[in-house]
């Protein structure tokens, strides 16, 4: 049974526009260096509600073991080292059997 990974985002406000395209770029590369991941998406909120989260990931792994090999991956441990103390404010995540 393959693992679904939803993962929300909402930015600082203080983070710069350029720092939060950077990690979108990013993030948006991470299923080219990591074999694991069959399907992701990456997508901002559209904004019709000032309280919600600003953008999800949704990606798609064979199993655990490749949603453990994503998260634990040196690509990914970089950009949540690089960005997230300056970009994100907060994050809601969970991983389910699909």
């Amino acid at each position: 049974m393959s693992v679904l990974h939803i993962v929300m985002f909402r930015w600082k406000s203080s983070s710069s526009i350029e720092d939060r395209q950077e990690l979108m770029l990013q993030m948006r590369d991470l299923p080219a260096q990591i074999s694991s991941v069959r399907e992701y998406v990456l997508q901002e909120n559209v904004g019709t509600t000032a309280d919600n989260y600003d953008f999800v990931v949704r990606a798609t792994f064979d199993d655990i073991g490749g949603y453990l090999d994503y998260k634990d991956h040196p690509a990914h441990r970089e950009i949540i080292q690089k960005y997230g103390p300056s970009t994100i404010d907060g994050r809601a995540a969970l991983q389910v059997d699909s």
